[in-house]
């Protein structure tokens, strides 16, 4: 059973696959030695170098491993709306190439667009902002962003101090609490010191600063992308597959203990920080989860599982483009035919339906309107709650409550309307399915901000499937 979703706008193979698809966006050209000066002479508003930074030694040493040039900064066009995956996704982009050298004189340009590399520019470029990469910095990024209060920060917020002050005015970008009393936020951060750096700061110093969250970013309770549930080994139960900030993809085994299902992870991959969100799903009909991932420019891949438990995926195969015309993706067999379908949802809240033809390499053609109204929901999974065989798709509303849409057996109209099954689901920033225990009924998997793991095994009941939960799981909040 699979599965998983994931929020638009949120990968796996062998290093060989991840360089190849890498190698298909382009390298960074390297060419004279970059400028390192912090120079402001006749250019726009922004930040120095602070004179120093807390617990940071400032020994007057800064990488050199990329090309910069001067400012202004190339327009970078319009706003983007991005999910929390693809902000992180974009800053791992500057600690990818060692950190990018600070300077208020010069901009960076990859394929995420041409920035300021101070630390507002390096803000700038995580959240997708447009017009000028130099036109932004701590005095205007208020204009795009909206306060929030400490225990709200989520991966992709910022961390902002603006007072007027060269000697204190700095912006960071939150990743995750590094304790569990919320006190030491682990930023990445463009420093004076360093270039691009990521870091835990301590609570004296992250009490100076006010927490802000971007104006659009695109939330969703089950998408973080960062882990998604599906049978990898084939036994039956589904595994979990995770993604770290720096684009490693773990597995974690589903043991077959109902009580403690997940134990340490391994290594399946790297290179996959380049991926907006990624999926599990029986793509290929062979009772082995596929991984169906798009790129942040809607290109659609398809990792098809090779079968080896230890290092199932190897190349990726492209089926499709435009994929970022879509706010929520799910993965799921919606047919019965034991292939996953792709069902996806636009802003205006319109459902789609992908069939899965059975072509391994273009196993998805026209889309066929199955549904409205779906914004409503903060997020949506699909997978057999039922036990029919056909992926129903549970849905949870900003309120908190989670609602059931079964399956009616339609291919070309299956969800009808939804039953209320839950209440209370605002605390999880990830909800799963997976049948965690093999009894042909999918359970939720859902994580806390905390990086606490819960499990709801599914009851057998279709009107309330899931009652209490429980603890199965630590330290998920590292995974993006």
């Amino acid at each position: 059973m699979n599965t998983n979703s994931i929020r638009r706008g949120a990968g796996v193979g062998l290093v060989a696959a991840a360089l190849v698809a890498l190698a298909a966006i382009g390298p960074v050209t390297a060419v004279a030695a970059p400028d390192t000066s912090t120079a402001i002479t006749g250019q726009a508003a922004g930040n120095p170098p602070l004179p120093s930074y807390p617990g940071l030694a400032d020994d007057g040493r800064m990488v050199a491993s990329v090309s910069t040039t001067p400012v202004p900064c190339a327009d970078n066009g319009a706003h983007k709306s991005l999910t929390r995956s693809q902000v992180l996704t974009r800053a791992q982009s500057w600690l990818n190439v060692g950190g990018v050298p600070y300077s208020q004189s010069r901009c960076y340009r990859n394929s995420y667009g041409d920035y300021r590399t101070d630390c507002s520019g390096f803000v700038s470029m995580a959240w997708g902002l447009g017009k000028r990469g130099s036109d932004f910095w701590t005095g205007n990024l208020g204009d795009v962003s909206t306060d929030i209060p400490r225990s709200s920060l989520q991966p992709g917020d910022a961390l902002l101090r603006h007072e007027n002050n060269p000697s204190v005015d700095h912006v960071a970008l939150f990743v995750r609490w590094e304790d569990a009393a919320h006190t030491r936020p682990v930023v990445i951060e463009q420093t004076g010191s360093k270039g691009t750096i990521q870091r835990t700061w301590t609570q004296s110093n992250a009490s100076n600063y006010r927490p802000v969250r971007y104006d659009r970013i695109l939330e969703g309770s089950s998408s973080g992308s960062g882990v998604a549930a599906g049978d990898v080994t084939g036994d039956g139960r589904d595994d979990l597959i995770a993604r770290r900030p720096d684009g490693t993809l773990w597995l974690y085994v589903n043991g077959g203990n109902d009580s403690a299902p997940y134990g340490s992870g391994s290594l399946i991959g790297s290179g996959w920080a380049q991926f907006a969100w990624f999926l599990a799903g029986d793509v290929t009909g062979d009772r082995r989860a596929d991984i169906v991932t798009a790129r942040p420019d809607g290109t659609l891949l398809l990792y098809t599982n090779n079968g080896n438990d230890t290092s199932p995926y190897d190349w990726g195969t492209v089926i499709g483009s435009a994929w970022q015309q879509f706010t929520e993706v799910a993965l799921g067999d919606v047919t019965g035919d034991g292939r996953a379908d792709l069902v996806a949802a636009k802003p205006d809240g319109t459902l789609s339906l992908y069939t899965n033809g059975g072509n391994d390499t273009s196993p998805y053609g026209t889309a066929s309107p199955i549904g409205t109204g779906w914004g409503m929901f903060s997020s949506f999974v699909a997978g057999d709650v039922t036990g029919d065989g056909r992926a129903d798709l549970l849905g949870v509303k900003p309120d908190g409550t989670l609602w059931l849409y079964t399956n009616g057996g339609s291919n070309t109209s299956p969800y009808s309307s939804g039953i209320l099954v839950g209440t209370g689901w605002q605390p999880f920033d990830r909800v799963l399915l997976g049948d965690t225990n093999g009894d042909g009924r999918d359970d939720i998997i859902a994580t806390k901000p905390d990086g606490t793991l819960w499990q709801y095994v599914n009851g057998g009941s279709n009107t309330s499937p899931y009652s209490s939960g429980s603890l199965i799981g630590g330290g998920w909040e590292q995974f993006v």
